[in-house]
């Protein structure tokens, strides 16, 4: 008889989100008893399209996701890890979102993650604003094995332009993320903070892959963004040739047009 394992998992995943409080409060007071070893949690951003070459600094529409991923490097087995976080260049224009990161008892950041298979994992984004609490742990599942990468990926919706820079709380009698190993050992991982900048992108009517330069380059963005599924050319608005408030297929037939048939250059929207 096949029996479904869904609410008891459901079970220990809330229970674990119950618990993360306690989890903090235990590490503020049993902390300064951890000692510092190899292991390093780091961050990296996701690859996108609109990144800056060096790949710390994202270029965005307002509104757009920004992905930010938390890596751990390991060289033992661990059972479970407590983060807690802070953004310490919130302003309130770029917000961890609630929705892309929490999704209720399977938390959205952990999917793809070398965690993704534990049952109990959460993230309580009701500190108080910047501050966030991260954490995962085996209990009936295999221990993490040694390796390097993803814990969690962060999403991040940008309003306008800003940075981030993640990094963990330290107080007098405790720090802001453990890890523990198979045999119930709490240990402080050496911690680098992510620090990335976030700017809109600058606005050059039909200057869609950021040459400083209208060419036949260009043109297929257009296409591959309304036919292929491609990401949207950023800023969306430079896309919009002939400024009708709209991106179609008409607005690469313009940028033709004033390429080869001496047409009207790209419009200067001002929407």
């Amino acid at each position: 008889m096949n029996i479904s394992k869904k609410p008891q998992a459901k079970v220990l995943v809330w229970s674990f989100l119950a618990i993360l409080p306690f989890l903090f409060l235990y590490n503020l007071s049993y902390g300064d008893n951890q000692t510092a070893c190899p292991d390093t949690i780091y961050f990296e951003p996701v690859p996108s399209v609109k990144m800056s070459p060096d790949g710390d600094t994202f270029y965005v529409n307002p509104g757009d996701d920004v992905k930010i991923r938390m890596n751990l490097k390991n060289y033992i087995h661990i059972s479970a890890f407590t983060a807690i976080l802070k953004d310490e260049c919130y302003t309130g224009n770029i917000l961890l979102d609630s929705a892309k990161n929490n999704g209720s008892a399977t938390p959205k950041c952990f999917e793809g993650s070398r965690v993704e298979y534990w049952s109990a994992k959460g993230i309580n984004l009701t500190l108080y604003p910047p501050t966030f609490l991260l954490g995962a742990t085996a209990m009936m599942d295999d221990p993490l094995p040694p390796g390097d990468g993803p814990l969690a990926t962060l999403t991040f919706t940008a309003l306008d332009s800003g940075c981030i820079y993640l990094d963990t709380l330290f107080t007098p009698v405790g720090i802001g993320v453990e890890i523990i190993d198979t045999l119930s050992i709490g240990y402080t991982p050496i911690f680098i903070p992510g620090v990335f900048t976030v700017r809109l992108c600058p606005y050059n009517p039909g200057d869609l892959n950021w040459d400083d330069v209208v060419d036949i380059l260009d043109v297929p963005l257009i296409v591959y963004y309304l036919f292929r599924g491609w990401e949207a050319p950023c800023p969306i608005k430079a896309t919009d040739a002939n400024c009708d408030q709209q991106v179609t297929i008409a607005d690469a037939v313009y940028l033709v047009n004033y390429l080869f048939r001496s047409g009207p250059a790209p419009q200067i929207c001002d929407y």
